[in-house]
């Protein structure tokens, strides 16, 4: 399986909530890069597996994922830089909002070592958190 198919997979244990099997593809040590300055809800550095699930279980508190479109797409050796469309419902209002993200994930031995994401964090912590500047 190329890196690409394994994320493809990700992303279908992760539409189908089966976030239990979709961690396996992660290391334990795994770190989690998610831009955005202290004050911004969920931004930041995740160090290790148990940290990301936290962090994961959090954002599931506030959004419902419900589809995840990929959109390009590149693999060498070690990344893959990969570009989708997630869309997803805030729980709160029903809202749906779709969050395009861009991320380098970095494997070894078949595993996401880092995962660093690109989006909109601001837009999200006003729609999702209900963050107010």
């Amino acid at each position: 399986m190329t890196k690409i198919e394994t994320l493809m997979e990700m992303f279908k244990l992760g539409e189908s909530k089966d976030f239990t099997e979709m961690y396996k593809y992660y290391d334990k040590d795994v770190e989690i890069v998610i831009p955005g300055d202290p004050w911004i809800p969920g931004a930041g550095i995740y160090k290790g597996l148990q940290a990301f699930q936290d962090y994961s279980a959090e954002l599931r508190k506030v959004l419902d994922m419900k589809r995840i479109v990929s959109m390009e797409s590149y693999e060498n050796e070690h990344k893959v830089i990969m570009e989708w469309v997630n869309e997803s419902e805030v729980i709160k209002t029903g809202e749906i909002i779709e969050i395009k993200i861009i991320a380098i994930f970095t494997f070894e031995n078949n595993k996401v070592i880092r995962h660093e994401v690109c989006f909109d964090t601001l837009m999200l912590a006003r729609r999702a958190f209900g963050l107010k500047l």
